[in-house]
């Protein structure tokens, strides 16, 4: 089989090749917005980190993440098994001066 169901129900390839990219804007300052997804999960495929988001809809669906979001994932996931979880929630995604940020709304 050349994919699993994660436990939001969302199809997750094998090969990450296969999973688009979450779309997340180039923003000039803090003052703009970047995009706000619904995100049910964070997580990896190998090394690569990614998110299982809420499409337009309703339905999930797994999208990599900049590599510069790993540290991102890795800490939503280590809260996770201390019991805290962060998601599922509003997570508004940009990228300023060619860094990306995740931030919880």
């Amino acid at each position: 089989m050349e994919y699993i169901i994660n436990g939001a129900g969302a199809k997750v390839y094998k090969d990450p090749k296969k999973i688009k990219q979450l779309e997340i804007p180039f923003l000039k300052s803090t003052s703009e917005d970047g995009s706000i997804y619904n995100v049910l999960s964070a997580g990896f495929i190998e090394t690569y980190p990614l998110v299982t988001i809420e499409n337009e809809k309703g339905e999930p669906e797994v999208r990599l993440l900049p590599n510069d979001l790993t540290g991102w994932v890795l800490t939503t996931m280590d809260l996770k098994k201390r019991g805290i979880s962060l998601l599922p929630e509003k997570v508004e995604f940009g990228n300023i001066n060619g860094v990306s940020y995740a931030e919880i709304n």
